[in-house]
């Protein structure tokens, strides 16, 4: 959250907000900087308070995330919704609503299905020819002409290599597997697109180093060694809050996903960052002379360091607000997606 300031406030920003809901209000300054502030403190008290505080202080972070995922859906980045459930797991253990089991196996399944759709979405021509190329290209650059071939031919291998670390850490026998290829993906991704290659989106350097340890603290040698249906199955305790944390995870992390290839679920809820297959928003504008191309994704990039949220919906609302709705000079104005 440090790393994107004015993702998370309103009044000093020029990028649009995109609200969920019009009710929720757009925070004047200086409340919009005391309630970053405050979602940065409930942030790092989480890992320092043990017990019931605990799950209050998760509780009050997770109602803070809310309003301000309300207030603008591009805040709705993949990381915070991970984060978000799981956080949801940690509170409910701390207050004794539900087991040691069902809270692990919850954070398991997010993890799990992750890495399983990630690897899925990333199944395409835009992948392929765009993406991987890009990711890899600061390594291609350094490496000699065969070996530089040999690692962009390998384009093809990474959807199913991600996805079979999905499919490795929810198996007993191929879990250690899992978490080593998890950890070496992990590596490859920080070298792609951290300072000693792309040196881009460094909001996600910390997740990449976050997934790490999830991966270890909740695959490497758990002491309950839980199999696939420990994993899936929420149980049969129907009416426990533990059955409803574990249906809900297994519903919007292990379901929901498929039906994002279908345009019926949005990308960032289905592990598809970097997958090249997410909408993007090209603003055409006329100058008098020539066409001018700005892509969204490059202003949120640059303004809020993270990637604009990719559904059409969220482009055209960014496009009304900052070029339909301004005052411009330009004779004509085209929104592309």
């Amino acid at each position: 959250m440090l790393l994107s300031p004015n993702l998370w406030v309103s009044s000093t920003r020029t990028y649009p907000l995109t609200p969920v809901w019009d009710l929720v209000p757009s925070l004047p300054y200086p409340a919009d900087y005391a309630l970053f502030g405050l979602f940065v403190a409930l942030a790092a008290s989480v890992g320092i308070v043990r017990g019931r505080a605990l799950g209050w202080l998760a509780a009050v972070f997770l109602v803070v995330a809310m309003f301000l995922v309300l207030g603008d859906v591009s805040r709705l980045q993949p990381w915070l919704y991970q984060y978000s459930f799981m956080l949801l797991a940690l509170c409910l253990y701390a207050w004794g609503r539900v087991d040691t089991p069902d809270a692990l196996n919850a954070c398991r399944l997010i993890i799990v299905a992750t890495y399983f759709w990630s690897g899925l979405q990333k199944a395409n021509a835009g992948f392929f020819e765009l993406t991987y190329p890009w990711l890899v290209g600061p390594l291609t650059e350094r490496l000699p002409d065969w070996a530089g071939s040999a690692l962009l031919s390998g384009a093809y291998t990474v959807p199913f290599v991600e996805a079979a670390i999905g499919v490795g850490l929810l198996t007993r026998r191929f879990r250690k597997l899992g978490v080593a290829g998890a950890i070496l993906m992990h590596t490859f991704i920080m070298f792609c697109v951290g300072p000693w290659g792309n040196d881009h989106n460094s909001v996600v350097w910390p997740w990449n180093f976050v997934m790490v340890a999830f991966v270890f603290v909740l695959f490497w040698r758990a002491p309950d060694e839980p199999s696939p249906w420990n994993i899936l199955v929420p149980g049969r305790n129907y009416f426990s809050t533990g059955f409803a944390l574990r249906a809900a995870v297994l519903v919007l992390f292990a379901l929901m996903p498929l039906f994002s290839f279908f345009g019926l679920w949005d990308s960032y809820l289905s592990s598809s960052l970097y997958s090249g297959a997410t909408k993007q928003g090209h603003v055409m504008e006329w100058d008098g002379s020539d066409w001018q191309t700005t892509r969204i994704g490059d202003l949120a990039v640059q303004e809020l360091n993270v990637p604009a949220y990719p559904e059409e919906r969220v482009l055209k609302s960014v496009f009304t607000q900052r070029w339909c709705e301004a005052q411009t000079d330009y004779q004509g104005v085209v929104l592309r997606v």
